[in-house]
């Protein structure tokens, strides 16, 4: 995928991807002001997951159904229900509702229960 964005952009997640991850640095941090703005970015990163699985639900998924449903010739090219493939080939819905977990996953909710080393 990096290589279909602009240079510039591409060394923006290059130049992320080489640093620590955020959220060690808001876990081991005793603000809470800054925790509860981290969560709102990752919640409202969930909430555009949830969306994008809702749009993907109701203009890919459901015409495909229909479109077998009738018999449709070209049915099955492109749309195959919920095994539809997505980026790189993966099952697209389980490809989204893993990604739209990740995120969630992302969320920092008690520091004494939450581990610092929780892969995200």
């Amino acid at each position: 995928m990096r290589d279909y964005m602009p240079p510039a952009h591409r060394q923006l997640i290059e130049t992320l991807s080489a640093l620590p991850p955020l959220r060690d640095f808001i876990f081991s941090c005793s603000s809470s002001d800054l925790c509860q703005a981290y969560n709102a970015c990752v919640s409202a990163l969930v909430d555009v997951r949830n969306y994008h699985l809702n749009i993907v639900t109701k203009y890919i998924i459901v015409p495909g159904y229909k479109a077998q449903a009738m018999g449709c010739p070209l049915s099955g090219v492109g749309t195959t229900g919920l095994n539809n493939a997505g980026t790189g080939g993966s099952s697209l819905m389980v490809f989204l509702k893993s990604t739209r977990n990740a995120t969630q996953k992302a969320l920092i909710l008690e520091k004494s229960t939450v581990s610092k080393d929780t892969e995200i």
